[in-house]
């Protein structure tokens, strides 16, 4: 079966990574990262180990080292490290069959956060390297954006805020 690349796009706050989370309750090939809240503040949550990693620091927090910013939201800096190294090994893990990337964001627009593992891996994929399905989530207001930075023209797009349920293949 050939590979596909699929972008999953719908509102901020409208439940994109919730219907993934639901979704890959069920499966047992996925690698990739999801950035479930918890308690109010975003981790990442990396599939293939079921690991949850901290990412997102609470407002309270005063320390200004090793933080980046995104908008009012404060996140580890080393976090973004921790998730381009768990992408990129995968992408090498023969027991990995599709990839998930929560979320392609304002920061990766600017060639930071999960750059450049995402370009890396969207290379990959579209010289038929990487051999595994590839979801990237995408804001709504950045799709057409992403889709010319990445070349994407091929890409199926799902809507999550129009569908129940994520359905993928």
């Amino acid at each position: 079966m050939e590979n596909r690349l699929i972008i999953c796009t719908a509102p901020v706050h409208s439940g994109k990574t919730s219907k993934l989370m639901r979704w890959s309750d069920s499966m047992t090939d996925l690698g990739g990262i999801l950035c479930p809240d918890v308690h109010s503040l975003r981790k990442i949550y990396h599939l293939s180990s079921g690991r949850m990693y901290d990412f997102q620091l609470a407002d309270d927090f005063d320390d200004s080292t090793g933080i980046t910013y995104i908008g009012k939201y404060k996140f580890k800096s080393e976090a973004f490290d921790i998730a381009r190294k768990l992408l990129r090994e995968d992408a090498n893990d023969d027991s990995v069959n599709t990839i998930i990337i929560d979320e392609v964001g304002k920061l990766e627009m600017k060639a930071e956060g999960l750059e450049p593992a995402v370009t890396e891996l969207v290379n990959q994929f579209r010289m038929g390297d990487l051999g595994k399905n590839l979801i990237l989530v995408i804001r709504d207001y950045l799709l057409d954006d992403a889709l010319k930075r990445y070349d994407l023209p091929g890409a199926k797009i799902i809507d999550l805020s129009t569908s129940e349920k994520f359905k993928p293949f």
